[in-house]
């Protein structure tokens, strides 16, 4: 099983950014815990800080699911939403923040109508619900755990 995890703008800064609102672990930290975490599961890990660069990187992803995290374009791209619409394949939004409890400009969400579920406020651990969920919804524990 292939899953791409695709990080947007600023995330590669994270543990330069407010520890209370995104947690203290760096991008590169969250990765090897995901790895560790399932290290049968082929992980194809990117971060962008382009928005025509996630869309093209989302266009030729070949594999069964994406998890996202879309950081600030969550807000503003119609682009990166109509991307994810037509994409017939699982996907999960990840946000390490509760934006729903955050300034009134981030509780526009323009991703969440177009992917499988949402998960924000739990920080690093909202990657590993993530991927839970798909090795649950593709029915293929067994294989992964």
């Amino acid at each position: 099983m292939k899953i791409l995890i695709l990080n947007g703008p600023n995330l590669n800064k994270i543990n330069l950014r407010a520890k209370p609102i995104y947690g203290s672990l760096s991008l590169e930290e969250i990765e090897a815990l995901i790895t560790q975490t399932y290290p049968k599961i082929n992980f194809i890990f990117k971060q962008t800080n382009h928005e025509g660069t996630m869309i093209d990187i989302l266009q030729d992803f070949d594999g069964e699911a994406i998890i996202i995290n879309p950081g600030a374009y969550t807000h503003t791209s119609i682009a990166l939403r109509d991307c994810l619409e037509y994409l017939n394949i699982l996907k999960v939004e990840v946000h390490l923040s509760d934006f729903t409890n955050r300034e009134d400009f981030r509780k526009k969400n323009y991703i969440s109508e177009v992917v499988n579920l949402t998960i924000s406020g739990n920080y690093h651990l909202g990657y590993l619900q993530a991927v839970d969920y798909i090795i649950k919804h593709l029915k293929i524990r067994e294989k992964y755990d």
